[in-house]
């Protein structure tokens, strides 16, 4: 071979060397940019998640506390109920006192 055509040669493969160097460039800033497109999709979905379950607690903390006041307020009712039941039958009892002429008591 003589020297020109080593040099064509040689001058053919660093341009095939350089264009394989632009297309591995190339794809590595791909990957890049999607792996960082992907870690922001991963990043949001746990936010979106924490975000979600600390609301779920807020809620639950909520629930907890309304139920809490739902079964003060049943006793309170209760309580109440069984007052207005003895007097009730305070009134049945005077009725009774007072019907029959003052003559049982």
């Amino acid at each position: 071979m003589n020297y020109s055509r080593l040099t064509t040669l040689l001058i053919v493969n660093r341009w095939k060397l350089v264009y394989s160097c632009v297309i591995l460039q190339d794809k590595y800033l791909r990957i890049q940019r999607y792996s960082s497109y992907r870690l922001c999709c991963v990043e949001l979905s746990y936010r979106s998640a924490v975000n979600e379950i600390n609301d779920l607690r807020r809620k639950k903390a909520l629930v907890q506390a309304h139920s809490q006041q739902a079964q003060e307020t049943v006793t309170r009712i209760d309580e109440f109920t069984k007052q207005i039941q003895l007097k009730l039958e305070l009134l049945a009892e005077l009725r009774r006192y007072m019907s029959s002429g003052f003559s049982e008591f």
